[in-house]
């Protein structure tokens, strides 16, 4: 700043108290919100955390067990921090990290992400009394995001162990039973590919589900998804479905279906439900719809990427508009389409009813 003219000295004294009163108060807001915003790194969804019968120590020696040379545990204001599955209480998993010891503080720092200079090289130790250490590569990242615990069956669980680079999240799964030794499947987060974790077949176990945009040739972006189920030790793909190419297909076989003038057909594998008239499902934007039962012409619009929002989330909605041509009338109307919760059936799509259209 300038130095002012001496007849100035008081204005200047207060120009410069009051501008450094905004600075003191901007810094103090960018502290909270920087705190605000640091992730929940030790917060175990969507159950609280499962009781360590006893402090990992004194497990560690009672069970005569102990971590490999060379690893060391992360560790919280209480010391390491294990997970203990609560029917085996012989064995415990550690977050660890190769060479140096980190607090789950110093890993969670935001500003980690950017420096190349501070990837820790992170395992997950599994000790189990009469059983040597099982160490499990997790890899090399900046920063620790974030820790959750699901429950896989009423004997296996998972730990989501998530971290951070400047170009993508991982997530890396272990999931260990009673049955076998831990294992462990890596998902990576971008713009073009996410994960979810939900119970997508009603079957009370829950699956992982993975969408993903890709270009391919002869159809544009095409979105993929693929289904990881349980299957007693491990995560495995069991579906797939491309889902540009199978809404192309669902199209075309409404088009002919309603053409041929097959409305059962159509309602048994495209609707959930059964309407008062077809004109519920494509409803017209201006005007009435013909009192037609006979053959209609449909036509869609082209589709070179997907549609649905969030990378094809199953349960979407989206509104597409639709050419219709019936008794001789050509109109434009609309119709709602859902992706459906478990898509890797026949039934992937279905046309919602308006039950407040005519």
């Amino acid at each position: 700043m300038q130095k002012k003219p001496k007849k100035h000295k008081i204005i200047a004294f207060f120009s410069i108290f009051i501008l450094f009163s905004v600075i003191l108060f901007a810094s103090c807001k960018s502290i909270k919100d920087t705190v605000s915003q640091q992730p929940k790194i030790n917060q175990i969804e969507p159950t609280s955390p499962t009781q360590t019968p006893m402090p990992p120590q004194k497990l560690i020696e009672e069970q005569q067990i102990k971590i490999p040379s060379g690893f060391f545990p992360v560790t919280d204001n209480t010391g390491p921090i294990a997970f203990i599955p609560e029917k085996n209480n012989e064995a415990v998993l550690f977050l660890c990290t190769k060479e140096k010891q980190f607090t789950i503080y110093t890993l969670s720092r935001k500003e980690r992400i950017y420096d190349i200079e501070s990837f820790a090289d992170f395992y997950a130790i599994w000790l189990e009394k009469g059983n040597p250490p099982h160490k499990i590569k997790l890899g090399k990242y900046p920063l620790l995001y974030q820790i959750q615990e699901k429950t896989i069956t009423e004997n296996a669980i998972m730990y989501i162990f998530s971290f951070l680079t400047a170009q993508k999240k991982v997530d890396a799964i272990i999931s260990i039973s009673q049955q076998s030794p831990p294992t462990v499947n890596f998902f990576d987060t971008t713009p073009d590919k996410s994960i979810d974790i939900e119970d997508y077949n009603d079957d009370n176990i829950p699956d992982i589900l993975v969408r993903e945009n890709l270009f391919e040739q002869g159809t544009g972006k095409e979105t993929f998804l693929y289904l990881y189920k349980w299957n007693g030790h491990d995560f495995e793909i069991s579906h797939s479905l491309a889902v540009v190419r199978s809404l192309n297909n669902f199209f075309y076989q409404t088009v002919s279906e309603l053409q041929r003038g097959d409305l059962e057909s159509f309602y048994n594998r495209a609707v959930e439900g059964r309407p008062a008239s077809i004109w519920q499902i494509f409803v017209p934007e201006i005007g009435t719809a013909p009192k037609t039962t006979g053959s209609i012409l449909i036509t869609f619009p082209p589709l070179f990427e997907n549609p649905f929002p969030d990378n094809a989330r199953p349960l979407s909605t989206i509104k597409i508009p639709v050419k219709v041509e019936a008794e001789g009338k050509t109109f434009i109307a609309h119709a709602q389409l859902q992706i459906c919760k478990f898509p890797f059936t026949r039934k992937a799509f279905l046309f919602v009813i308006d039950r407040n259209a005519p």
